[in-house]
């Protein structure tokens, strides 16, 4: 009799745990973009913003290995706060992760992010999906960006929160295996592995016309 008593006790326990465990789950989820704006604020607070110029040159942000983390979507992510020019014309903001490619060992922080409005309220996603790679040659060496149109329909966008995907650190950034000099020299593609440190580059540019 006891021993039904138990092993009820467990299974009731289990379940509980279970039950709570996956409410706690479905709160994390529902919050990402609450603890992201959370993120972008204090930033902002603490004057870490780093200003985009319009048309006069790039905002350049390097993030060291020990740089603090914080709590985003996919984990523990060290994370780099924009300001956007203010909106005065259409223009297009580019956004570049350089490759950290001194050495055999390649590796890139592969950008993710939100624009934000200037009350830290999400507008729009910046997503892996985004970016496209280019590899222009040693002096450069390869990297990835992503270009976005700030226009009319987008001139509420103040900030750009970037961060990258703490799940994948330490994997094959497949997106990042380009051909090239390296893949000559090495009888294949250059393998890229992703990393919490790398270094960012934004620009605010108008396009010429052709």
């Amino acid at each position: 009799m006891r021993r039904k008593q138990a092993i009820a006790t467990i299974l009731v326990t289990t379940v509980l745990v279970f039950l709570a465990s996956g409410r706690w789950i479905w709160a994390q989820t529902d919050d990402s973009s609450k603890s992201i704006e959370e993120v972008a604020r204090t930033l902002a607070e603490q004057n870490k913003a780093i200003a985009v110029p319009f048309l006069k040159g790039k905002a350049k942000q390097k993030i060291d290995k020990d740089e603090r983390t914080y709590p985003l979507p996919y984990g523990e992510s060290p994370a780099a706060l924009f300001k956007l020019p203010d909106y005065t014309s259409p223009y297009t903001l580019k956004v570049t992760s350089l490759c950290n490619c001194v050495g055999f060992r390649k590796s890139m922080l592969v950008p993710s992010g939100l624009f934000l409005d200037a009350d830290f309220k999400q507008t729009r996603k910046f997503e892996e999906a985004d970016l496209k790679t280019n590899q222009p040659g040693f002096k450069k060496g390869m990297n990835a960006g992503a270009s976005f149109d700030i226009n009319e329909t987008r001139k509420s966008d103040r900030y750009l929160l970037i961060y990258t995907r703490a799940d994948l650190l330490g994997q094959t950034a497949d997106k990042l295996n380009a051909p090239g000099l390296g893949g000559v020299l090495f009888g294949g593609a250059m393998r890229v592995s992703r990393s919490a440190n790398g270094t960012l580059e934004l620009e605010a540019a108008v396009e010429e016309k052709k």
